[in-house]
């Protein structure tokens, strides 16, 4: 992300994982990356406070205020994260809407609420893709019974969005991302 944005652009890196942290520290400090500013915090639809689950595995992690992945093991740690919106992070940091070109939302099942969070910058934004991994088989795929997908689609057709679903296991590094992540 820090080359396809340039030496005049950001790359805002938002996790709660501490381990995560430590490890996107010491690659920016090895390869002297200087666009990329990380932020320890979850995203949600609310600025609030939630246990974080560390999964076996970084990509198995989960907030417990959503639908757990049953299928993906924790190890046992948890910790309290604090929990932002996108709207608040963007404000914070002095970001204007109309300069970001490309937001990814991958956060195992809290996906439709990161987006509720978003609503103001997406109402704003002029020319902005996004990209977001939901649509899990397991109960935290879905939210009141209905499929996340379905409510995130919905929701950006609301916004005047256009949008298109795949199934991430159909696509071709869907393998890659499961023996390594």
């Amino acid at each position: 992300m820090s080359r396809k944005t340039g030496k005049k652009g950001l790359v805002l890196a938002i996790d709660p994982d501490p381990g995560n942290h430590e490890i996107a520290s010491q690659i920016i400090a090895k390869k002297n990356i200087s666009n990329i500013r990380l932020i320890e915090a979850g995203t949600f639809s609310e600025q609030t406070t939630a246990t974080f689950l560390f999964g076996q595995r970084s990509s198995w992690s989960q907030i417990d205020n959503i639908n757990i992945d049953e299928t993906a093991p924790c190890s046992g740690k948890e910790m309290e994260i604090q929990l932002e919106t996108l709207d608040h992070l963007l404000q914070n940091n002095n970001i204007d809407i109309n300069k970001v070109g490309h937001v990814n939302i991958t956060n195992n099942g809290a996906e439709y609420f990161t987006l509720l969070g978003f609503e103001k910058g997406l109402r704003e934004a002029e020319n902005i893709a996004l990209t977001i991994i939901a649509g899990r088989w397991d109960s935290s795929g879905t939210i009141d019974g209905k499929p996340d997908y379905e409510l995130i689609t919905d929701y950006l057709h609301s916004l005047g969005f256009k949008t298109k679903f795949r199934r991430i296991h159909q696509l071709f590094w869907w393998g890659f991302c499961v023996k390594l992540l």
